[in-house]
C-alpha cells in the first residue's frame, strides 16, 4: 500500500479544497507568474506541480509571465521595444502593442 495516499496531512487540504475544485471545474484561471517566484527552483517546481493539478481536476490554467526586475533589465540590456508602465504602487508592467 502506498503509505502516501493513506498520509492525513495530505488527505485533508484536499478535502477542504474539493468544493472549490467543484465550483471552479471548467473554468479558466489566469496565472501571472514572475519576478523572484522564478529565482527558487523549489518554488519554481511547485508551483507547476500545482500548475499541473489544477488542469488534473479540469480547471484550466493560463500563466502569463509576470515581468520581475530581471525582466526588466534584460529588457533595457536588449531592448525588444514593450512599453513598460508604472503603476502608482511602484509595480512595472509591460505590454505588446500589436499583440
Amino acid at each position: 500500500m502506498n503509505t502516501q495516499l493513506a498520509d492525513p496531512s495530505r488527505v485533508l487540504p484536499l478535502l477542504e479544497a474539493l468544493p472549490y475544485i467543484q465550483r471552479y471545474a471548467g473554468q479558466t484561471f489566469v496565472i501571472k507568474y514572475g519576478g523572484s517566484a522564478m529565482e527558487d527552483e523549489s518554488v519554481v517546481r511547485n508551483m507547476l506541480q500545482d500548475i499541473v493539478f489544477l488542469a488534473a481536476v479540469g480547471i484550466r490554467p493560463v500563466v502569463i509571465h509576470g515581468g520581475g526586475e530581471g525582466h526588466y533589465a534584460a529588457d533595457e540590456r536588449g531592448g525588444c521595444g514593450c512599453p513598460v508602465c508604472e503603476r502608482s504602487s511602484g509595480d512595472r508592467f509591460g505590454f505588446d502593442r500589436d499583440r
